[in-house]
């Protein structure tokens, strides 16, 4: 075990390491408070992974004080990059405080979920950005969740002072998106408060897309029970179908048996 109480630790992405800052090892748990880790993004333009990985069965706890920033992963037209501060797959993370700001990835900016689950009760998830790419081949662009993503049935519980705000997405899911451009297990979004405010997105969802079908995928779904969800934008700048929408809110689905 390692402790960092009482320093105010302040970790930095040094200019030639591209991997994790930070591994939570499966069936470990680990808890950020009054740290920073900085991804150095000023001067290092190669990066290729989140600050902080957690691992299958693991669970990472973000408290007060704690600060992830300015870590943008390079983008990669082959395969869309995870989760610019925080990649989970199979994993718990816990936010009651702490803010994650100025991070970039082509999915889930903040944070990517990959059947994971976020209790999301304080703290602030502002100022991230997912920015579209766009592959040689296939012409397909990619771009999803520039606060949260949630993929492959994973399930975000959002309440209390929590915000999302000022967070951007090229193409679908400027705060959450619930699903991406992949076919994927539907995930869930339980809203029982907080504050999502000033998102922006490029073709739907401004501040919550939902993929409720895609292709073969299965539905997505959010039950949205109380908190904010205002000033949030689609600005119709995105590479895919503009004919799509939803400044706030944006559904989007499809018949059983259609299939691109």
């Amino acid at each position: 075990d390692i402790s960092l109480a009482g320093t105010n630790a302040k970790v930095y992405r040094s200019d030639d390491y591209n991997g994790f800052l930070f591994n939570i090892a499966s069936k470990k748990a680990a808890t950020l408070s009054n740290i920073t880790i900085d991804g150095n993004s000023d001067i290092n333009k190669n990066i290729e992974k989140s600050l902080v990985h957690v691992d299958s069965n693991a669970t990472l706890k973000i408290d007060d004080e704690a600060v992830l920033k300015n870590n943008k992963i390079k983008d990669n037209i082959n395969d869309p990059t995870r989760g610019g501060a925080i990649h989970a797959e199979g994993a718990k993370i816990i936010m009651c405080g702490g803010l994650i700001e100025v991070n970039g990835a082509t999915y889930g900016a903040g944070i990517c979920l990959s059947q994971s689950t976020m209790n999301f009760t304080s703290g602030t998830i502002r100022n991230n950005e997912s920015k579209t790419v766009t592959e040689n081949i296939a012409g397909q662009s990619y771009s999803a969740g520039g606060g949260i993503l949630a993929e492959k049935g994973s399930t975000i519980n959002m309440s209390g002072t929590a915000q999302l705000l000022n967070n951007k997405s090229g193409e679908i899911g400027g705060a959450i998106s619930l699903g991406s451009q992949d076919i994927s297990e539907g995930s869930t979004l339980y809203m029982n408060g907080g504050n999502i405010e000033g998102n922006t997105a490029g073709a739907a969802g401004g501040g919550i897309f939902i993929q409720c079908k895609f292709d073969s995928g299965s539905e997505s779904k959010a039950y949205i029970n109380k908190g904010k969800i205002i000033n949030n934008s689609m600005t119709g700048k995105g590479k895919t179908d503009k004919a799509f929408g939803g400044g706030g809110i944006y559904v989007n689905g499809a018949p059983e048996n259609f299939h691109y």
